[in-house]
């Protein structure tokens, strides 16, 4: 190839680099309008919080399950904890699982985070963000709802998300 043949094709080469970028920049700016919805959605309220402590504990900050080993108040998991302390470093660096999720004012904090970080997972999911949703992925775990859906829900979660709702006045 000529210098000079390659030279033509150089604002068509550049054209579609414009071009690509034009598009790429436009998915992008698309992706995290779509990733900013959740904070429009839900609120994470006190007397939520409330209700799923009393679903869940019953209001006993000592509550242990043996079977998911979830902890405190709120029954958070040990993988809870690990993402809550992946996206809430700051928070939730000195703090130790095993001990302070018995602290009802961490264990709190904790389920208020976590659902935070759920309603984020929903959306980047395309999963609509409602209170059964959010429920369902609090108490089932969040892939499990991704792959299922609420039609794949145990009877035992449909009755969880009733007794909060119930519970919330929601």
């Amino acid at each position: 190839m000529t210098e000079k043949s390659s030279d033509f094709h150089l604002p068509l080469l550049c054209t579609c680099i414009i071009f690509f970028c034009a598009i790429n920049f436009t998915v992008q700016k698309e992706s995290k309008a779509f990733l900013r919805f959740p904070s429009d959605g839900i609120e994470i309220t006190d007397e939520l919080i409330d209700a799923i402590i009393m679903a869940e504990s019953s209001n006993n900050p000592r509550a242990y399950n043996r079977i998911s080993r979830a902890r405190g108040l709120t029954q958070i998991r040990y993988i809870a904890w690990k993402d809550l302390k992946r996206h809430y470093r700051h928070k939730y660096k000195d703090l130790n699982y095993r001990k302070d999720i018995y602290n009802p004012a961490i264990a709190k904090e904790a389920a208020k985070d976590y659902l935070n970080i759920l309603t984020k997972y929903l959306a980047s999911c395309g999963i609509p963000l409602t209170h059964e949703n959010l429920l369902a992925a609090y108490v089932w775990g969040p892939k499990n709802l991704a792959r299922y859906g609420l039609k794949g829900l145990p009877e035992s979660g449909k009755k969880y998300i009733a007794r909060v709702k119930a519970i919330a006045k929601i």
